[in-house]
């Protein structure tokens, strides 16, 4: 549990400096071209366990 905690927390952390960074330059961060990079070169997002959607087809 305690485990976990610290995955949201890190997970929150990511996305507050995301967001301070697009800030900073004036840009947005759009994600929506991770799903179709990770099927494409059978990637793993970072920190994240694989899961059966994650196997290559």
């Amino acid at each position: 549990m305690q485990q976990c905690n610290r995955l949201k927390i890190g997970q929150t952390l990511l996305l507050v400096l995301r967001a301070a960074i697009a800030a900073r330059y004036h840009e947005t961060h759009f994600m929506g071209w991770v799903p179709e990079l990770k099927a494409r070169y059978g990637l793993k997002a970072a920190g994240r366990a694989l899961t059966a959607a994650d196997a290559p087809a």
